[in-house]
């Protein structure tokens, strides 16, 4: 018996009935996980000491090879080919072996589409194994220079109303690692390393990377008044809660706790140190979510936005959906990351990246997508 353990498998007594059932008669369980929650009480109780598979959060193909092993083991054993037997005899037990795969595989088949079931929700919605989505409402906001901060540029003044007029979904968290070598496996591209953690956020991608798999994932890169609106969720001020509780940054993204103040003026110095600090992105969805539910808007990576760089923009902006000027020679990026001072993890921080043409790319510099609203 296969189970798939989820918040709804969780909440289900007849999945607790059943896997009971199965364990008073003895039958073998295995357990996949195909959302990041722990199993129940009751669902714990009937797995014993059984040992489950995660399918949320890397590649399908060796989960699903790894459980077609252990169904296989289950399985009946055909008896072998006695001595002298017949050719008829030999041919039948060996099609009688090879079924057992194929029965495993068509399990592990079922398994897949029922996980990809399982994973959708009224309110976040993903990809089997993919990333999550959250709906944000539409709404209006003050855009650019938020009140009382002293720290602003001028490419974000002045602070403007801007309004949301249609709801949309982003990412929950920045784009993975493993997110990204799904894309590449399909779409033909260069994978990140092979020893990088598959929870990482993705990094080294031009803007013309991001874009491409937010296409092939149903969407689009946001806008930068769609992520700033996300970024601030419902909050007027710099930061939406203590820099050290929502983001990874200069102070606190290596292996010590840094006091930057005395030598974050001094360039060469301040690269060096983060250096020798092991400074590096971490793995997503590891701080304080903002009002939306939304991770590491500001710090672990800079986030590519769709928009083209013009400092003088909000002198112009339309009030409503902004997309940014028509053209120009650089790519915005925004939200700061875990090589930045904190002058620079601010959600009204703009940052020019250069033509996609050109690429640019960084070790924190990664993206999250946008999907239309869900009917």
């Amino acid at each position: 018996m296969v189970v798939l353990i989820s918040s709804r498998s969780n909440a289900s007594r007849h999945v607790a009935k059943e896997l009971n059932q199965a364990d008073r008669r003895n039958i073998p369980i295995y357990p996949l996980r195909v959302e990041p929650v722990e199993p129940s009480t009751s669902l714990r109780y009937a797995l014993g000491e059984s040992q489950w598979l995660d399918a949320f959060d890397e590649p399908r193909e060796p989960v699903l090879t790894r459980l077609v092993e252990a169904i296989v083991g289950a399985l009946p054993e055909p008896p072998p080919t006695p001595p002298g037997g017949s050719e008829a005899l030999s041919e039948r037990l060996s099609r009688a072996r090879g079924s057992r795969r194929r029965y495993a595989w068509i399990a592990a088949a079922l398994l897949a589409i029922g996980a990809a079931a399982v994973l959708v929700g009224p309110k976040l919605s993903s990809r089997i194994a993919g990333p999550v989505y959250v709906s944000i409402p539409r709404g209006s906001f003050i855009m650019g220079c938020s009140p009382g901060d002293s720290e602003c540029r001028e490419d974000e003044v002045p602070g403007h109303t801007v309004t949301i007029s249609r709801p949309f979904q982003i990412g929950r968290t920045e784009v993975t690692v493993n997110e990204y070598r799904r894309f590449c496996l399909q779409a033909g591209c260069t994978p990140p390393p092979p020893d990088l953690a598959g929870d990482l956020p993705v990094v080294d991608v031009t803007w013309e990377d991001a874009d491409a798999y937010c296409r092939w994932a149903g969407g689009r890169l946001p806008t930068e008044a769609e992520w700033e609106y996300a970024a601030r969720g419902g909050t007027t001020t710099a930061r939406y809660g203590s820099l050290d509780d929502i983001a990874w940054y200069g102070r606190n993204a290596g292996r010590n706790y840094l006091d930057t103040g005395p030598w974050e003026l001094n360039p060469a110095n301040y690269e060096t140190r983060l250096k020798e600090n092991g400074n590096r992105p971490q793995p997503v969805g590891k701080k304080q979510a903002n009002r939306f539910g939304l991770y590491d808007m500001l710090g672990n990576v800079w986030e590519w936005c769709s928009d083209w760089y013009d400092p003088a923009y909000y002198s112009r902006s339309p009030a409503s959906d902004p997309v940014g000027p028509e053209s120009g020679d650089r790519k915005v990026f925004r939200g700061g990351s875990c090589q930045n001072f904190p002058p620079n993890v601010r959600v009204s921080r703009r940052y020019p990246g250069v033509l996609p043409s050109g690429a640019r790319r960084g070790a924190d510099v990664g993206f999250r997508c946008v999907l239309p609203a869900q009917p």
